[in-house]
């Protein structure tokens, strides 16, 4: 088994500001996150130099780059994988592609039981997974669905947290929580932590050599 990297750095640019991590081993040290005001594609790339330089370290102490393939924002998306496929030829390191859904669920610190996790699409329409958590350990139970928020599915078990990002309009938040008689918790901004620590958990798997196509979730289909 691998060695923890001892830097990683974290991009996220699904949602609509954006942010980015800095961790040293598991542990966050630095973060940024963006301004809904601001264009990611400009701000990105200084903002990762400053926040590398506020810690003394360049982009060539990095041992892996982790990012957001979506969904959620696509352009916002193809920015992040962008810069990380640039960085993973320069610095010849692994660059690791983890889902927004599966961040938003781990932004929630539940050790047991189901969560769901749900992205705005626009068009009061929404992304949902679900998953469940067993002893800290996160997995799908379903695949990444684009429903209409008035009709959201059925759960796989009895019960679920229910999460999502500041992205979501309070109107659509209000008729999912009326669907599913349940809260919808916002999740914070600085969800490039937890893109981090996915990706950490993957480079230290068995699984650590298959190779990442570094693409953007794209579903387009609703759910029927």
């Amino acid at each position: 088994m691998p060695n923890f990297p001892k830097y990683t750095l974290s991009i996220e640019t699904a949602t609509q500001k954006g942010s980015i991590s800095l961790l040293k081993g598991k542990e966050e040290i630095g973060f940024w996150i963006g301004d809904s005001y601001q264009t990611l594609s400009a701000s990105l790339l200084p903002q990762i130099s400053s926040l590398l330089s506020a810690h003394d370290l360049t982009t060539k102490d990095l041992e892996l780059i982790a990012v957001s393939a979506g969904p959620g924002s696509f352009t916002g998306a193809r920015v992040g994988l962008s810069i990380a496929k640039a960085l993973k030829t320069a610095l010849n390191v692994p660059a690791i592609a983890v889902s927004l859904p599966e961040a938003l669920a781990l932004s929630a610190g539940l050790t047991e039981g189901n969560i769901v996790a749900i992205i705005p699409a626009g068009r009061t329409e929404a992304y949902w997974q679900e998953f469940s958590v067993k002893t800290g350990s996160l997995t799908p139970v379903s695949p990444i669905l684009n429903i209409k928020v008035e009709t959201p599915p059925s759960l796989n078990g009895n019960s679920a947290t229910f999460i999502t990002t500041s992205d979501l309009k309070s109107a659509d938040k209000e008729i999912i929580e009326n669907r599913v008689g349940n809260p919808v918790t916002i999740a914070g901004d600085g969800l490039a932590r937890y893109i981090g620590e996915a990706a950490i958990s993957r480079y230290m798997s068995e699984t650590a050599g298959t190779p990442d196509l570094l693409q953007a979730i794209y579903i387009k289909e609703l759910r029927s």
